[in-house]
């Protein structure tokens, strides 16, 4: 799957990357969107958000549960929840959207903020083994993979190339040239892919590569798109959300 999966957007106007798959709603919104845009647009929604930390925690949202001034600590969460958005917010960060369809459980949805830091300490992977253990089927999962920082502008020191090292031979990549590329004028410096080894990282728990959607964005030379990098600390956020929508 590709972002032509994102085609047909239910984005009612707004700045928005959307699409229906079934029952599950995806969205990833430019630098312009706001929660109060989206709180406007989808009454039909709740909206529950985390305090991203750049951790490896996944904590469980539902309904009413969390004030805005006393959200929970984690860089990810998931809900059964219907007509609940789970959102998260980057800029330059790898947001990931998993749906996880059943026939014997009800759905559930969870929604990662998967920052260099993250990727390295495996957040993608041990959300996706928390799904796991609750008993949803990795072949019964879809996942969308959000704009980002991507290789020719992800530009790292050789400490954080090393850790993004261990985490793709954790994820089973053999052959480091195809995810950390050498720069072109420094020995000290690397360029990663994180998009590849968050990709390795669901397909290691077996979630088949056909059920992964990337939208092939650079948040850096996108100027649609929020990106620390390239704004600093002028830099937004971009929201991005998934939910079980019924209504």
């Amino acid at each position: 799957m590709n972002k032509d999966f994102f085609s047909s957007a239910e984005s009612r106007n707004l700045p928005l990357l959307s699409a229906r798959l079934g029952k599950f709603f995806f969205g990833f919104g430019h630098k312009t969107l706001t929660s109060e845009m989206l709180v406007s647009s989808y009454p039909e929604l709740s909206w529950a958000e985390i305090k991203q930390t750049h951790s490896a925690k996944i904590v469980e949202s539902k309904h009413g549960e969390t004030a805005p001034i006393d959200l929970l600590e984690a860089d990810a969460h998931f809900s059964t929840d219907n007509n609940l958005a789970l959102i998260v917010k980057s800029a330059d960060c790898v947001p990931v959207l998993i749906a996880c369809d059943s026939t014997e459980k009800p759905p559930a949805v969870c929604a990662i903020h998967a920052g260099w830091r993250g990727v390295s300490t495996d957040i993608v992977q041990i959300s996706v083994r928390a799904l796991l253990e609750k008993g949803y089927a990795p072949t019964r999962m879809t996942i969308a993979i959000g704009p980002h920082i991507r290789s020719p502008s992800f530009e790292v020191g050789l400490d954080v190339a090393r850790d993004l090292k261990a985490a793709a031979k954790r994820a089973g990549i053999s052959e480091m040239q195809s995810v950390i590329f050498p720069h072109s004028t420094s020995s000290e410096k690397r360029f990663v892919d994180l998009e590849s080894i968050v990709r390795h990282q669901l397909m290691s728990l077996s979630i088949p590569q056909s059920a992964i959607i990337n939208l092939p964005i650079d948040t850096l030379t996108s100027a649609d798109w929020s990106s620390f990098r390239r704004d600093g600390v002028r830099a937004g956020r971009n929201l991005s959300f998934i939910a079980i929508k019924t209504s």
